[in-house]
């Protein structure tokens, strides 16, 4: 009985923190802030106690690198401190604190995994169901939404399937890029599924990959298609003869059933007209150009510790829209190279130990190659998403990726 109780209390807390990110900007909106603040902050003293566990075990590199990131958003002059504004930080630790527990606790992945693929499914199935339904749209999901949004009201009358069940399209592809990530790690050694399992997974993969594509986000789209490539060649890693190969056969289905998918509905292409769009307008990169000039410029003199986190979002109202380039800004080279290390670090990690389990040089069982290749896809994502987007600074991308981090770790010192 003991043993459930303590199950009860982490899957709780777990599920308070992936909920937290992953319904921002939608049904999250409805729960009180303060209310949402006070069960993060309780998750942070319960995974704080779990931290104690892992001080003497393995893990020890990797929790110093999450103290030291701590470390940084705190303490290099904080400006969301300096204005009693404490959401992100309070967040970040314990995210942190999270990861290093998880090292030794594998029922943790299990279940972080299920419930981000449920969430990913749910928002990638009412993008989906809006398209097709635009009454649903204005009967049911519209009239939640407006309470919380402005946009909102102008995407209801241009593409408002975009947005599905969420206050921008942004925040709809950020959670739908994650079911999508999800769904295709289970494609991994279909081989033991009977043909109309296999049938079904793949199709359940293509619809993900449609409502992904009606959210109209090009970085979503093309930087998750990326994260499958790259984890599609780290899987043939067992048989490197003729991988390129097979993924330019890939690349070939994939245009014709993007040929296809055009004739049936085009709106689920719209994406590449945004290309069009912006460089009609003068500026392809939708004013990214003009940020990262104005970061430039404000790094100039404050190259070793920076301006202090947060900084430019006070002085500009915006994000640099370059998470490389915003953490020089903010933090400095001293403060940076913590992060580039953790990233690059993570990513060698479950890279690494997916390359070994392919060649048979560890044996992690079909459900950690799964686990792996969700991880890798994500992380290709959210890196590349880094160049041009805010996911070190937004929730809804934040959480998912130190998970992601984490199951890395844990199959990095639990791997044989």
């Amino acid at each position: 009985m003991l043993i459930s109780k303590k199950k009860l209390c982490s899957c709780s807390f777990f599920s308070i923190l992936i909920l937290y990110g992953l319904s921002r900007g939608s049904w999250g909106n409805v729960i009180p802030y303060t209310i949402w603040q006070s069960l993060v902050l309780l998750a942070g003293v319960y995974f704080g106690v779990c931290t104690l566990g892992v001080l003497k075990g393995s893990g020890n590199y990797y929790m110093l690198l999450c103290i030291t990131l701590v470390f940084i958003v705190l303490m290099f002059n904080n400006y969301n401190l300096k204005n009693r504004d404490i959401y992100y930080e309070s967040t970040f630790i314990t995210l942190m604190l999270l990861s290093v527990s998880m090292i030794n606790r594998p029922e943790w992945i299990k279940w972080s995994y299920k419930l981000m693929c449920i969430m990913g499914f749910f928002y990638a199935l009412m993008t989906l169901v809006s398209f097709l339904s635009k009454s649903f749209y204005d009967t049911i999901i519209f009239p939640f939404i407006s309470n919380y949004s402005t946009t909102t009201k102008y995407l209801s009358l241009s593409d408002y399937y975009a947005g599905g069940f969420t206050t921008h399209y942004s925040t709809n592809g950020m959670f739908v890029t994650l079911g999508v990530c999800m769904t295709c790690g289970r494609l991994i050694d279909l081989k033991e599924f009977s043909a109309r399992k296999k049938f079904g997974r793949v199709c359940i993969v293509l619809l993900m990959l449609v409502a992904l594509l009606l959210t109209n986000k090009r970085a979503h789209i093309l930087f998750t298609c990326a994260g499958m490539l790259v984890c599609y060649y780290l899987y043939n890693s067992n048989r490197p003869v003729g991988r390129i190969g097979k993924i330019m056969g890939l690349l070939f289905g994939v245009v014709i059933f993007a040929y296809i998918l055009y004739s049936i509905a085009p709106d689920t292409l719209r994406f590449l007209d945004r290309f069009a769009e912006e460089k009609a307008k003068g500026d392809v990169s939708s004013n990214r150009f003009m940020l990262w000039g104005l970061a430039s410029v404000m790094l100039k003199g404050n190259y070793i510790l920076g301006n202090g986190w947060f900084s430019f979002y006070y002085k500009y109202s915006y994000h640099v829209h370059n998470v490389y380039l915003q953490l020089l800004t903010e933090v400095g080279v001293v403060g940076s190279v913590f992060f580039y290390i953790f990233m690059a670090l993570n990513y060698y990690r479950v890279a690494h130990r997916f390359i070994q389990s392919r060649r048979n040089q560890i044996e992690l069982g079909d459900d950690g190659e799964r686990r792996l290749a969700i991880s890798i896809i994500y992380q290709t994502f959210f890196l590349l998403y880094g160049i041009t987007g805010t996911c070190l600074y937004e929730l809804q991308t934040l959480i998912p990726y130190i998970i992601m981090c984490a199951v890395g770790e844990y199959y990095w010192y639990n791997g044989k």
